[in-house]
């Protein structure tokens, strides 16, 4: 088989379009690239021109993914990804019972490795399981999300409260797991799930999302910290991974008080746990990295804040925020970048 020469290619991204006026990607010798392993054949109609035709959205998506210029292997490899995007599309449903095993499965392999070292397993699948049967379950929100037939994400939802300060209730909602398939993420599949579930709570009458979640990225989302509506967990001052979604402006105005979920959420052992883990495949057993593993590579006053912290792997350290983590005493610029560094080694989606 014949290779493709390397060709010199510059892609100005404001020239590729929406729909409604296709633009065109054109030859131009300021960036050399190898464009051997690349099928440009969908794409290319002769050497010099090619026409490409792309929802509003995906090109706002090309643009933030691949800067304002780009060669154009990062333009071609977003598009190869959208066009299969588009060939299998994504389709956000209601949960049924012929998904409980795959979506239980797929819980599973998203969690497996993040949990502190007092549990043997995850337990975080045995939870979805235990949801579906409690009263608080709002079944119009327990929804999957499918790709080309198969179940690749999903979200569970059961009503939560605020109990204000005149001892009046006001209910709320709490969604998680939150799951996407491993091999799926980072596609904005939760996202979409998470949009798709509020638009549904919002035209249910719910007013708010309450949550404990990874602080640097729900805010992304829209998600705003507990402390910003005087709503706390129970401790003098929520932490930053305590989150509020409001499904409508003003929806929390002048409501404060403490944040109240379904017991089922505390019950579970790790005993039932690994009871109901048998009807999975084996996998190998996941041990969480050590604090110490961190702490050796910091200066001693910034260990010194790591170890005041009480955190016993450094897995647990992605639950706090990166502002958490750099308001300690003895944690300096350094020290950040020392985290961050062994965040990415480890794959953890950490700060803002």
């Amino acid at each position: 088989m014949k290779e493709n020469p390397a060709v010199r290619f510059k892609v100005p991204l404001n020239t590729v379009t929406s729909n409604t006026d296709a633009g065109k990607v054109t030859k131009n010798s300021s960036a050399k690239l190898s464009m051997q392993k690349i099928n440009l054949k969908p794409f290319k109609k002769n050497p010099q021109e090619t026409n490409i035709s792309l929802p509003g959205p995906a090109i706002i998506k090309l643009k933030r993914k691949c800067g304002e210029f780009a060669t154009e292997h990062r333009v071609v490899s977003h598009l190869v990804s959208h066009r299969k995007e588009q060939n299998n599309e994504l389709k956000n449903r209601q949960e049924t019972p012929a998904d409980h095993y795959a979506v239980e499965a797929i819980t599973r392999d998203a969690f497996w490795q993040f949990w502190e070292d007092d549990r043997a397993i995850c337990d975080e699948h045995f939870l979805v399981s235990k949801l579906r049967n409690v009263e608080a379950l709002v079944p119009e929100l327990n929804c999957v999300a499918e790709l080309d037939g198969e179940v690749v994400g999903h979200i569970i939802y059961t009503k939560s409260w605020i109990e204000s300060e005149n001892s009046k209730n006001i209910e709320t909602l709490t969604f998680g797991p939150l799951t996407v398939a491993p091999e799926h993420q980072n596609k904005g599949i939760g996202r979409a799930l998470m949009e798709h579930t509020f638009a549904i709570a919002k035209d249910m009458g719910f007013c708010a999302v309450l949550i404990f979640g990874i602080p640097d990225y729900y805010p992304r989302v829209g998600f705003k910290h507990a402390n910003d509506f005087g709503i706390t967990s129970g401790d003098e001052e929520a932490c930053d991974a305590f989150l509020v979604y409001t499904l409508y402006e003003g929806a929390l105005d002048g409501i404060h008080g403490e944040y109240k979920l379904d017991p089922v959420y505390f019950s579970l052992t790790q005993e039932e746990t690994l009871e109901f883990d048998k009807k999975f495949p084996v996998k190998t057993l996941h041990t969480p990295t050590p604090i110490a593993s961190l702490l050796e590579r910091l200066e001693p006053d910034a260990a010194a804040a790591i170890q005041k912290t009480s955190l016993k792997t450094f897995d647990r350290l992605k639950a706090n925020s990166e502002r958490e983590i750099a308001s300690l005493p003895g944690i300096d610029k350094k020290a950040m970048n020392t985290i961050k560094t062994m965040m990415k080694e480890h794959s953890f989606p950490w700060g803002e």
